[in-house]
């Protein structure tokens, strides 16, 4: 039987080494430095622009852990990664710095174990690296997902305003390409600011705004600025739009309310299992005493 001092120890080191995997693969702000250059298909073995230990290490490892031959092992979500401005090296060297942690969390249990004069058969040890090291190894891609997942939520949203702005612009009669430009400078934040940079790219390049718009929604997976490139192109030829722009805009803002709608109510379906099991268990500390005495 585990003594239960090393049951304790070993919950507070798991707890711990979660606290510091989640600490290490947090995301932050988004590097506009990164989010604002030209969206073009991110190479896994391109440095990228962080610099300090994680980088260095992560450039050493990219040729080596990156290879063909290891897709199935380590497949890098490249699209979520650009979408929160990360590189590819950050992130691998925090999967194997985690489960480097991992692997050797049961050593220090055992050794702990040893010092209030107990010994554990080998097989706890092994199994818990084991699976500790799992678990570390795919934290930074379960964080990155669900990270990645917000930033296109919020990216939508801000979408779904700009083409109203995009609206107003367009009944003050201004021009297309004008009234995407005047509407892209109105709010702040990082997706309106990643919406400009790239009409002003387009201004000084060789594509039309609306290309510019449609591509930019394909790459980061934000269909609203796709469907505003498909009507700002009609704009260009001449046709009344704003009708068409304030109706999609209310048709997104719905539809926005409605996802909210649905996850809060599965986050309030969530909160009823924990009441429901504290409940049983409290019905089964009063009512055990009787239980016990029945004969």
């Amino acid at each position: 039987m585990i003594n239960p001092a090393v049951f304790l120890l070993a919950l507070l080191l798991g707890a711990g080494l979660l606290l510091v995997g989640r600490a290490l693969v947090r995301p932050s702000t988004p590097d506009l430095s990164i989010l604002l250059r030209p969206s073009t298909p991110a190479s896994p073995t391109l440095p990228g622009s962080a610099s300090g230990w994680e980088m260095r290490v992560g450039r050493w490892l990219a040729p080596r852990m990156l290879h063909p031959r290891l897709r199935l092992l380590v497949r890098p979500p490249l699209d979520d990664l650009k979408v929160l401005g990360r590189p590819v090296e950050l992130w691998l060297t925090q999967k194997i710095v985690l489960a480097v942690i991992g692997l050797a969390a049961p050593t220090l249990v055992t050794a702990a174990a040893g010092l209030v004069g107990l010994s554990l058969p080998i097989a706890i040890p092994l199994v818990v690296a084991l699976a500790a090291g799992v678990m570390l190894f795919l934290l930074p891609d379960w964080v990155v997902r669900d990270a990645a997942t917000d930033a296109r939520r919020e990216f939508r949203h801000a979408a779904a305003i700009y083409i109203g702005w995009v609206a107003q612009a367009r009944s003050a009669a201004g021009g297309p390409a004008e009234s995407l430009e005047r509407a892209a400078v109105v709010g702040q934040g990082w997706a309106l600011t990643l919406i400009n940079r790239a009409l002003v790219r387009a201004r000084y390049g060789t594509q039309s705004p609306w290309e510019v718009l449609a591509a930019l929604g394909r790459d980061y997976q934000v269909s609203q600025l796709t469907d505003l490139g498909g009507i700002m192109s009609t704009a260009g030829a001449g046709a009344s739009v704003y009708d068409t722009l304030v109706s999609k805009q209310q048709a997104l803002l719905a539809a926005e309310l409605t996802e909210e709608k649905a996850r809060a109510n599965e986050r309030s379906e969530r909160m009823d299992f924990p009441v429901v099991v504290l409940l049983i268990t409290f019905v089964l500390l009063l009512g055990y005493p009787l239980l016990a005495n029945i004969r």
